[in-house]
């Protein structure tokens, strides 16, 4: 049997579909187990990116020692874990520039805390399934699908940056000044396909990696990979931050989003809390400040919202390690003491 050119070329892409299917279910189907005590940051990051696939970059000490236990935890459970063992947060980043050297300078202000001009950030924070589930697995933040609007807009690069910080978890980034016009709409696809189809429409350099930083902050919403960025203004090495405020609309398709990401058993009742909570935040629109304060007063004093905050808080303690939550009831205990004494 003679093969001629075709019969090769087919070949050849018969391969690269096979290797880029094991590629991607194999990224899609990752569990981690180790157990690490007091052992340097950066030696737990390259076994998370060797694991994972990820790019991870940190602004902490790579000296940092770190005391961690997975066993058989998804990707998304995996970097929660990382985040809450040295007190820090994990954000999933999509950077784009027109040259790979602006994508490298920008990631590097971020890692060393240095100012980077003529950047603007677009995320988009809403409230996290913590108030309405008790499930505490965190899912891969690369596969979850775009929550999208109904009519995807048309217009340059800073508004597709701002509906794809709208659709989802990641912060999405690009020079101010670089506004190419696109034709571009993703569909319901996953993030990092429509972090792909984005660099190719811009014709980009671009990079998607976790960004690991120092210290926690909770009470802005959103899972723990969107936790506490703060607000627009710009720090740290980001640029100009766009933190837009949400509405309803986009809310509501995010966590769709985030429950259609829970195991199936879950979701009824996850739903179903949503709904509650949906209406509550529905009621404080049509409210003066005056009883809008009074009303969210009585309801953090409710008995259910309480459990469901300790729950959160719980889930979060149960990835630290024993000693790590020693030292915080101690010092909880301390300034229990202080309080009384003063």
């Amino acid at each position: 049997m003679k093969f001629n050119r075709l019969h090769v070329l087919a070949a050849a892409a018969g391969l690269a579909v096979a290797v880029w299917g094991i590629w991607w279910f194999g990224v899609r189907d990752i569990s981690l187990s180790a157990n690490f005590k007091k052992e340097r940051l950066d030696k737990v990051i390259a076994f998370f990116e060797k694991k994972t696939g990820l790019q991870i970059e940190t602004n902490l000490d790579p000296a940092t020692p770190v005391t961690l236990f997975l066993q058989d935890a998804g990707v998304g459970d995996a970097l929660d874990t990382l985040a809450v063992a040295v007190d820090g947060r994990c954000n999933l980043y999509a950077v784009v520039a027109a040259t790979q050297s602006e994508v490298k300078n920008y990631i590097s202000g971020l890692v060393t805390s240095t100012p980077v001009p003529d950047w603007t950030i677009h995320r988009v924070p809403v409230p996290g399934l913590a108030m309405v589930t008790d499930v505490a697995v965190q899912p891969d933040p690369r596969t979850l699908k775009l929550a999208v609007p109904d009519a995807w807009p048309k217009g340059g690069l800073q508004v597709h940056l701002k509906t794809l910080a709208e659709s989802s978890d990641a912060i999405w980034a690009a020079p101010t000044s670089w506004d190419p016009a696109l034709k571009y709409n993703p569909g319901k696809v996953s993030v990092d396909e429509a972090f792909s189809k984005l660099v190719g429409s811009a014709k980009a350099k671009g990079q998607m990696f976790v960004f690991l930083r120092s210290g926690f902050r909770g009470g802005e919403g959103g899972p723990p990979m969107a936790g506490g960025m703060g607000g627009e203004g710009g720090s740290g090495g980001e640029g100009r931050r766009t933190r837009e405020m949400p509405d309803t609309a986009v809310i509501t398709r995010r966590v769709e989003q985030q429950i259609a990401a829970l195991p199936q058993a879950e979701q009824a009742t996850a739903r179903a809390e949503w709904n509650k909570e949906r209406a509550f935040w529905e009621e404080l629109r049509n409210l003066s400040p005056e009883e809008r304060r009074a009303r969210m007063q009585e309801r953090m004093n409710d008995p259910a919202m309480q459990e469901k905050m300790e729950n959160a808080q719980a889930n979060r303690d149960a990835k630290t390690s024993p000693d790590k939550r020693r030292d915080r009831y101690r010092s909880y205990l301390s300034r229990k003491g202080q309080a009384k004494g003063g």
